[in-house]
This record gives C-alpha cells, structure tokens and sequence, in this order.
C-alpha cells in the first residue's frame, strides 16, 4: 500500500488491496481523465506502474497454484521492491506553508542528531527546539523520544534529513509514530522566513478555516467567485506565487478570507508588479 501521505493515489491503491475491480477502475478514470485533476500542480511520475503491479499479482493469484516456491516467491518480492524504487513513485499537491499546517497531527522545529535505517524504514533521532502544533495533547508522548519515522525508499515518499541540520517539519502520527514524507512540510530553518516563523507561531491559524488553494492565474476572480469569500488565491505566475508562499498569511475577518497585510509581503508584491511592467514595457516598445 502506498504511503498514507501520498493522499492522490492512495484511492487507487485501496482498491487494489480490496480486489475491487469497479473502485480501481473508476479511480483510474478519475485521475486519468478527469481534466480539473490533471491541471492541478501535482508532481505525477509513473505511478500507475504500481496499479497496474496489484492487477497482475491479482491474476496472478487467481491462476497460480496454491502451494508456491519459496524462492519464487522472494524472487517476486525483490523485483517489485526494485522496480518500485527505481520508479519515481511519490506524488504530492503542491501545498502552501500554511496548509501543511493546518491539516498536520503535529509541527515541530528540530535538530537532527542521528540517523539510522533498517529495511524500508528510516527513524531520526532528532532534538525538539519548539512545537509549533499538536493537534491532540497525546501527541506530545509520541513525540517525547524525538523520533521521526519515515519511508526509507525516496519514491515511496521518504525524507532525507542532514545531520546537524535544523529543520521545520510536519506530520502524522501513525499507530503511535511520528511520521514524515516528501509531501509534509520539511524545510531548513536557516530558509523560513520571518513571516513563515510568525505563522508557525500562531497567525496560521487565525486562517486554518480558511481555503489556501494554488489557483491559475487566468481563473482566479472565477476561483474566488466560487469560493465565496473562504479562499486566499495562491496565484501561480505571473501572480506573486513567491510572494504569497514567504510572506503570505492568510486570516479571515467578519467571514472573508484574505491575505494579511505587513510590510515584507507589501514590499514583496510591490517588487513583483514592477518586475511585471519591465518585462511588458519591450513589447510595448515594439513596431
């Protein structure tokens, strides 16, 4: 089964666990052809390679024998594990700071200390500096050791974190673990800005019932007349995207969902706009 992070596929892969013909094939459709889904910013590699993996084991497990070699059988195990390592197999939305705390079990700034891998899985040992978020108290047990468990295989979703480094880091908490993936926010502390650490510290959320969505810039007044009111337009470029992921706040007043003002992020989209008129001014200057 595909990490529980890896929320776009993982529709799929439940239906292949449960041998549902019909759910697995209206999930490939929803994926493969729905075009609302295949515009969305998400990092897709040849994922299906695993769907299409649970439906030969499932033929395979209708006409085979039932009584199997061993050796066989570690055969198999070791040429999916391969092919599932070399196929770039983690798939994410592309998700705004502030989201990723919002709909986290936990937040935590911390210092690696150690790293030690077995099998699939890898654990860090790491120093907890700060807990931004715990979205229930009895996550502060889970948390006491400072482990993060993750997936040690890249395309199954799995972190890779330097020792001696300081991170920010969201999560879940598993069956009691501390866990982390590619989707979660993992960023460098020495690269979150001051804005991002105010959010961390409490204005994020001010915002959480709010929609942080990454929106076409040509769709966004449609985007936000639909929304009515409830979303903070991510604006990809040549909307401030950069300017709204390092400075943007997003905090809901008397029902309306909007971008909080301050100085960097002011300062930030007045820099952008000017950038804009620049790189428009030559064509205008053209016979």
């Amino acid at each position: 089964m595909l990490h529980s992070n890896c929320r776009l596929f993982t529709p799929c892969a439940l239906a292949v666990e449960a041998a549902d013909r019909a759910a697995r094939a209206q999930c490939y459709r929803r994926f493969r052809g729905d075009p609302e889904t295949a515009s969305r910013p998400a990092i897709i590699a040849r994922h299906f390679f695993r769907f299409q993996l649970g439906d030969h084991h499932l033929a395979a497990t209708k006409m085979a024998p039932k009584r199997r070699s061993p050796i066989a059988l570690l055969v198999r195990i070791a040429v999916a594990l391969l092919a599932l390592d070399s196929a770039d197999g983690c798939s994410c939305y592309y998700t705004h700071p502030q989201v990723h705390y919002c709909s986290s079990d936990f937040v935590i700034a911390a210092k690696v200390k150690e790293k030690m891998t077995q099998g699939l899985e890898t654990t860090y040992k790491v120093k907890i500096n700060r807990k931004f978020k715990l979205s229930n108290d009895s996550y502060n047990e889970h948390l006491y050791g400072g482990l993060l468990y993750t997936s040690s295989i890249e395309s199954m979703c799995g972190v890779h974190l330097s020792l001696g480094e300081s991170y920010v880091v969201s999560g879940r908490v598993v069956e009691g673990k501390p866990r982390v993936s590619l989707c979660d926010l993992v960023t460098k502390w020495a690269e979150v800005t001051k804005r991002q650490r105010k959010g961390l510290k409490g204005l994020y959320a001010k915002g959480c019932m709010c929609d942080v969505s990454y929106t076409s810039f040509s769709r966004k007044g449609e985007a936000l007349h639909r929304a009515n009111g409830k979303l903070c337009a991510w604006e990809d470029n040549p909307g401030p995207m950069d300017c709204q992921e390092k400075h943007g706040i997003c905090v809901s007043n008397q029902g309306s969902c909007f971008w909080m003002p301050s100085r960097p992020y002011d300062q930030c989209i007045r820099e952008h706009h000017q950038a804009r008129l620049l790189q428009q001014r030559p064509h205008r200057d053209q016979p």
